[in-house]
Formats: C-alpha cells, structure tokens, sequence
C-alpha cells in the first residue's frame, strides 16, 4: 500500500494504518482466522461477478465483430451498386448522344418518337443518378459506423483484459 492511501484511509476515516510487509499467504490466512468461512465465500462471489462480467464483454465483443462483418459485406454490396449503377448512366449517355445526333442529323417523321426515347433515356438517367447518390451517401456513412465499432472493440478488449487481471489476482 502506498503512503497515500495510508493517509487517505487515516484521514477519511480516522483509522491508524500501520503497514507491514507480508506474503499473500499469510494475509489469506490472516482474512481467514478473522473472518473464516465468509472470507470464501465473498472470493466466490467476487469471481463469480468478474466471471460474469467478462461473459457480458465478451459477448459484446462477438456481437460487435459480427457488426463488423456486416459492414465489410455492406460496403462491398453498395461499391457493386455504385458500379451498376455507373455503368447503366455510361450506356444512357450514349444512347442519348446517339438520339441527339439522329434528332440533329436527320429532319424525318420519326423526329417526335425519338424525342419521347430521348426523355425517357433523360429520366431513367435523372433516377440512376438519385440512386447512385443514395448509394454514396451509404458508402460514405458506413466507414464512420465501422470506425465506431472498432472504437468500442477497442475499449471491450481493454475491459475484458482488466477482468481478466482481476480474475487472476483473486487466485
């Protein structure tokens, strides 16, 4: 024990701290000759929380890597999107650069039909280009909610290790 914590035990509760250098052992045996079959069980109730905790962050941990995975599939699902979607507005652009040309070129009946073709191929491009914008927003989004999921990985590892240390001071 540090002299600290001698001092803070001495002034917050106006106990006399004297120390002493001894062995585990011999404090076991000191708890039990004072407090006897109590002293084992408060041991067993104490392992059996920091037991129970490390189930829970572990548990956690689990869900979280699944999270994760989910993740990883998500953002390759919405990068095959994003190429889908940019390939559909590569061949609207040409077939509209193609109407165009035809409607500039040629001044023939067919002129009203091709300029129905050419809204039509106008709008399927105006809603590929919402659902692209869609699907980037999503690619954008979901690499900040796997940064976040690694954050808390980190920090449930840290805890799960700290009950693991405990788990081994009670030994």
């Amino acid at each position: 024990m540090d002299v600290w914590m001698a001092e803070n035990i001495k002034l917050n509760l106006g106990f006399r701290v004297n120390r002493i250098l001894t062995s585990r052992h011999e404090v076991e045996a000191a708890i039990h000759k004072y407090y006897g079959a109590v002293a084992g069980t408060i041991d067993k109730i104490m392992e059996g929380k920091i037991s129970q905790g490390a189930k829970l962050v572990k548990d956690e941990i689990h869900t979280l890597q699944v999270i994760l995975t989910k993740i990883e599939e998500a953002l390759e699902e919405k990068d095959k999107q994003k190429q889908e979607i940019e390939t559909a507005i590569e061949k609207l652009q040409e077939e509209r650069e193609k109407l165009e040309e035809e409607i500039r070129s040629k001044r023939f009946f067919g002129v009203k039909k091709r300029e129905q073709q050419l809204t039509a191929i106008e709008e399927e491009m105006e809603k590929n280009q919402k659902e692209l914008e869609a699907v980037n927003q999503a690619i954008s989004d979901l690499p900040r909610e796997k940064i976040r999921a690694q954050e808390r990985l980190s920090e449930l590892e840290k805890k799960l290790g700290i009950f693991e240390d405990k788990k081994e001071m009670m030994i």
